[in-house]
């Protein structure tokens, strides 16, 4: 099911992708890369509450059985939507254990201090954040992601005029034009509900 997936999904078949992820998923349950791909695949298609099921499912899973080479994918499959499960307490010390081990061995891990960063933002602990971003730029490992998560930081921040600049800073323009189209509706959203 997971081979016909990937070749679906080179065609753009979503739908039929994500199917196919599911009953690998059914076959294998212990299997979290195939729960990994189910979630990605429910977050592209736009099923944002199959995604978090998934995701929950995915921490759940993580926290009853760790398993550290997995730990720092899963944790990424769940921060990179709107609204995702922040991860527990026990895994966000069990991520930070594991990058400080990994970091022991080689100092140069892009994108594992902004990981640690949208962790820690998704669980609301703002400066813990900062700080993570702020070594990743001082460390030169900065990334597009960083600036998206920056700029997001800064809007909450009631900082639009640096939401902008960092997003227009990014590497990846369109993946900071799509952020923002996403956070302004969701604020407009907001205030009509309002």
């Amino acid at each position: 099911f997971m081979a016909r997936a990937g070749t679906l999904a080179q065609q753009g078949r979503w739908e039929e992708v994500e199917r196919d992820c599911a009953q690998a998923v059914a076959l294998a349950p212990t299997r979290l890369d195939y729960r990994r791909a189910l979630a990605l695949v429910q977050l592209r298609r736009g099923d944002v509450e199959g995604w978090r099921r998934t995701c929950q499912a995915l921490l759940a899973r993580l926290e009853a059985e760790p398993e550290v080479g997995q730990l720092i994918l899963i944790v990424r499959t769940c921060l990179i939507g709107e609204g995702g499960a922040p991860p527990n307490r026990d895994l966000l010390s069990m991520l930070e254990r594991e990058a400080a081990r990994l970091e022991a061995q080689d100092a140069r891990l892009p994108g594992l201090r902004s990981l640690l960063a949208a962790a820690r933002w998704r669980c609301g602990q703002v400066p813990e954040s900062l700080r993570y971003l702020q070594e990743a730029v001082k460390g030169q490992e900065a990334q597009a992601w960083d600036q998206a998560i920056l700029a997001l930081i800064r809007r909450q921040q009631g900082d639009d005029r640096a939401a902008r600049q960092l997003l227009q800073n990014m590497r990846l323009s369109f993946a900071g034009a799509e952020l923002w189209d996403r956070w302004e509706s969701s604020v407009d959203r907001a205030k009509r509900v309002e």
